[in-house]
């Protein structure tokens, strides 16, 4: 499979949540007839919130990591449409 990121008109250096991003990618069977270009849409994409609680004078293995996400920040969308390509997608890209 080869993928490329869609350039959107969303502006650059894009800071604040949520996200959205555009991928496209492509197949690479061996035989050519499952082949497929799939545009993918992923959006409402958040940070995940971690908590480093760090205790004083001990070692990296003694570090307590624990990951929480809140209910409403769980879910991202994802939409896709597939279309048939007949031939491998090697590589593709996007202009």
């Amino acid at each position: 499979m080869s993928f490329d990121v869609l350039q959107d008109d969303m502006g650059d250096k894009r800071e604040t949540f949520p996200l959205t991003c555009y991928i496209v990618a492509g197949t690479h069977a061996a035989p050519a007839e499952p082949n497929e270009v799939i545009v993918m849409k992923l959006s409402d994409m958040k940070r995940e919130k971690t908590t480093v609680n760090k205790k004083e004078n001990l070692d990296d293995d003694d570090i307590d990591i624990s990951s929480g996400v809140d209910q409403e920040n769980e879910l991202l969308t994802f939409q896709s449409t597939r279309f048939f390509h007949p031939g491998c997608v090697n590589r593709i890209r996007v202009s």
